[in-house]
């Protein structure tokens, strides 16, 4: 003969297990803060980086002005 859980029992199980649930879930929204926070960190250093292409980009493309117009010499 099988030992069926009392309703106590059960609802002691449930409570036990919910309690489990909640403190993993709980442990999940902490690790996805931290993932967010990491992101936006990555997100901000390309951006920058980004920036930085982009001015040097742009520094490479366009001619000096000693290149593209040289200045008259003194006498």
């Amino acid at each position: 003969m099988s030992q069926t859980p009392t309703a106590a029992e059960q609802y002691q199980n449930l409570v036990t297990q919910e309690a489990g649930l909640l403190t993993g879930k709980a442990r999940l929204l902490e690790q996805l803060e931290t993932t967010n926070a990491q992101l936006t960190a990555v997100r901000a250093a390309l951006q920058g980086a980004q920036l930085g292409f982009t001015v040097a980009q742009e520094a490479v493309d366009k001619p000096a002005a000693t290149d593209a117009d040289p200045a008259p010499e003194k006498e």
